[in-house]
């Protein structure tokens, strides 16, 4: 029980070493290749409360400029895209210097792609499938990974 504290707390610290801090908070709500049945809620007011969070409250606070807000129905906000999400990463790659701290947090549904070196297993709904069909046009970690140069 004490390494996880130990770690928690560790972790909990590093932003205050860091000179500057940065975060991407996206909240995809609206689907257009999805009935609007599906469609979510939560995920604007999760962005809107993490923004606050980390501009007024939180131990090591964010300057407002360096958080990007992309969800759908918040004011100010940009979209959740694909091309939003790499704008957003193009610009904080621009930005970040080393030990600067980044926080990126994703509210949405979630999704799934068939694994490059095996078997894909079928998706039980016709929701998945087209979530898994359209996989190709997600941002994924390689594809971050090659924008961030690393």
């Amino acid at each position: 029980m004490r390494f996880p504290l130990a770690a928690a707390l560790v972790l909990a610290a590093l932003p205050a070493f860091a000179r500057d801090n940065y975060a991407i908070l996206v909240g995809a709500s609206t689907y257009p290749s999805l009935k609007e049945q599906y469609w979510l809620k939560g995920p604007a007011n999760d962005v809107v409360l993490a923004r606050t969070y980390l501009t007024t409250a939180a131990p090591v606070p964010f300057d407002a400029a360096n958080v990007t807000v992309l969800a759908d129905g918040v004011a100010g906000a940009g979209a959740p895209t694909l091309a939003g999400i790499r704008a957003a990463f193009a610009d904080l790659t621009a930005r970040v210097q080393p030990g600067d701290f980044v926080y990126l947090h994703f509210s949405g549904h979630g999704t799934q792609a068939p694994a490059a070196d095996g078997p894909a297993r079928i998706p039980s709904s016709r929701a998945s499938r087209r979530a898994i069909d359209s996989a190709s046009s997600c941002v994924t970690s390689s594809s971050l990974s090659t924008r961030a140069g690393s």
